[in-house]
């Protein structure tokens, strides 16, 4: 069981394609609480027409889905930290999961995420290590998908790899 906090998109599109019941029996997975709050619908891929109602507040208090929460001075210590590297601007939801992560609020954990911006902020303050694509996440549980390519290992890396030369270039 691997411990995975998400970002609002990886969890979309697993809902999407009707398969995040699966995922978090199978992972330790947290959210920040502003992702869980975030999320409220989505359209499954077998029926893009049918708008599906969630509330993720549910698995929660189920013990199926782990919550985590920042303090407002530690977000501010976490963007202060962002600032000094140069990192790109997150969505709120992108900025607590990887304070979570950053501030160990969750120790030893994987952050899966698919947005440019958050993973380029991650490499930025030295959490790349510890980040996977949607498809890494899946194959580690030993689940696969077809997914979207922006949840792909490829791009993913592709990515990554271009937010760790800029790094180096930008003296991080």
């Amino acid at each position: 069981m691997n411990l995975i906090i998400l970002d609002a998109d990886v969890v979309i599109h697993f809902l999407e394609l009707g398969i995040w019941d699966k995922f978090i029996e199978n992972n330790q997975v947290y959210l920040a609480q502003t992702v869980i709050g975030e999320i409220k619908y989505y359209f499954p891929l077998s029926d893009p027409y049918k708008k599906n109602i969630v509330n993720l507040n549910e698995y929660v208090e189920v013990n199926k889905l782990n919550s985590v929460s920042i303090f407002v001075s530690d977000l501010n210590d976490f963007n202060i930290e962002c600032q000094r590297r140069n990192a790109p601007e997150l969505d709120i939801g992108e900025k607590e999961t990887l304070a979570a992560v950053y501030l160990e609020k969750v120790e030893d954990s994987k952050i899966c995420l698919a947005e440019t911006a958050a993973i380029r902020c991650a490499v930025f303050v030295g959490l790349g290590e510890q980040c996977i694509s949607a498809e890494q996440a899946l194959s580690e549980c030993g689940m696969s998908r077809k997914l979207k390519n922006q949840f792909s290992k490829k791009w993913f890396q592709g990515v990554k790899n271009k937010a760790e030369i800029d790094k180096i270039q930008f003296g991080n």
